[in-house]
């Protein structure tokens, strides 16, 4: 029998959606991925972020280059 595709979740950790005083909300979203027993979540994080994001090849950039990661 295949083994079955794993199922993660993308949680975003910068910009509007969880200012830097509410990650821990981030970490809640986590708790409940693993409660509802899917396989994992993925974090984004960039340790050096340019200041141009027009030649970002996935489309226009989520955040603006000075949003905090």
């Amino acid at each position: 029998m295949p083994r079955p595709l794993p199922v993660t979740v993308g949680l975003p950790s910068f910009g509007d959606l969880f200012p830097v005083d509410r990650l821990d909300e981030v970490v809640d979203l986590a708790v409940a991925v693993e409660q509802a027993g899917l396989d994992g979540v993925v974090v984004p994080e960039h340790v050096v972020m340019g200041p141009n994001t027009a030649d970002y090849p996935w489309g226009d950039f989520p955040v603006p280059p000075e949003a905090p990661w």
